[in-house]
């Protein structure tokens, strides 16, 4: 018997290999997975399992990749950074969750007497209210202004430098509303630096950079910068009450 045989390429008109093709191609980029059983497999001598799953990989890569996971796992959960220390800090700050008069107040009544700020004695401890008693509102607000203009000139120099800093200064989100300590955030409320002081980004600071960059991803990328340097000052102040 004499066997002629022809290389095929794709796409040569023939109907079968089109097809062949098609389902190929629909396999491989339809995103779903199939398992095959592994008693099939009659090469393995004894098939790894991991919970029920069969393990198609080099055992001894998977068990030092699980072991590499759990050891970084169980130290970053009982061993504190400075990375994890400032997202506690954080989200205690954002949730009123700091050990404020206001906070120990509610919590344990019997202990705490009154919510009022151990230092002035005109507000409630709250956790804006940390930052923002007696002159300590206007100094973050200069270390603010600082922040922004230490990181703009670090990416763009002097240039329009004073029209963003001028922005900046006239920005509502760099007022401070002492209301707010007395009646709380009312829906009406605008973003003040209040807010700031929160944790939270104004759209309106994003517009004032993005305004003198080129980039969209260079705004935002400076902002974030600015505001976890911005978060770091917050948490140094915590620290030094």
């Amino acid at each position: 018997m004499d066997l002629t045989l022809l290389k095929v390429d794709a796409h040569t008109g023939d109907i079968f290999n089109e097809q062949a093709d098609r389902l190929a191609g629909e396999g491989a980029n339809s995103g779903s997975t199939f398992k095959i059983n592994p008693n099939y497999i009659r090469e393995q001598q004894c098939h790894f399992k991991w919970k029920g799953e069969s393990i198609d990989t080099d055992i001894k890569s998977f068990v030092k990749k699980k072991e590499e996971i759990e050891s970084l796992t169980t130290w970053f959960t009982q061993h504190h950074t400075k990375d994890s220390a400032l997202r506690s800090f954080s989200l205690k700050l954002l949730n009123e969750e700091l050990p404020t008069m206001t906070t120990l107040y509610t919590r344990k009544p019997d202990i705490y007497t009154k919510p009022e700020c151990p230092f002035c004695g005109k507000y409630k401890e709250t956790n804006t209210h940390v930052f923002l008693c007696s002159e300590k509102g206007k100094q973050l607000k200069i270390s603010f202004r600082a922040t922004v203009k230490k990181i703009y000139t670090k990416e763009k120099g002097n240039k329009d430098l004073k029209g963003l800093m001028e922005k900046i200064t006239r920005g509502h989100f760099m007022k401070i509303n002492h209301n707010r300590q007395v009646f709380g955030t009312q829906p009406h409320d605008r973003f003040e630096f209040n807010d700031l002081i929160r944790g939270l980004i104004p759209k309106s600071l994003y517009k004032i950079i993005r305004s003198t960059l080129n980039s969209a991803d260079m705004a935002k990328q400076m902002v974030m910068n600015i505001f976890k340097t911005w978060k770091e000052i917050l948490y140094n102040n915590w620290k030094k009450r």
